[in-house]
């Protein structure tokens, strides 16, 4: 059974590294979402095994969304990422 990682991101160059690093990749399914409100529905729609949250993104606070997330989901594993050249 595939687990489902979901990138909370707007930034291109992420989406596109994760779509290459894990395509082919049977045993785990990527979902994006461009904000936390939206990474917040989706994880509440349930079938959400992990996030990697954009600390950098811009639609919304990146380090408030990640507080967000484990604040109403705490067991929920949340890793920050970003894309250094962006900063």
């Amino acid at each position: 059974m595939a687990r489902t990682v979901l990138v909370v991101t707007d930034n291109p160059c992420i989406v596109e590294r994760v779509g290459t690093l894990l395509e082919g990749d049977e045993e785990c399914d990527v979902s994006f979402a461009a904000t936390g409100d939206e990474a917040l529905d989706r994880i509440a729609a349930g079938g959400v095994h992990m996030v990697l949250y954009d600390a950098a993104v811009t639609l919304s606070d990146g380090i408030g969304g990640i507080l967000r997330i484990k604040e109403r989901f705490p067991m929920l594993p949340v890793i920050p990422v970003t894309d250094a050249r962006r900063a």
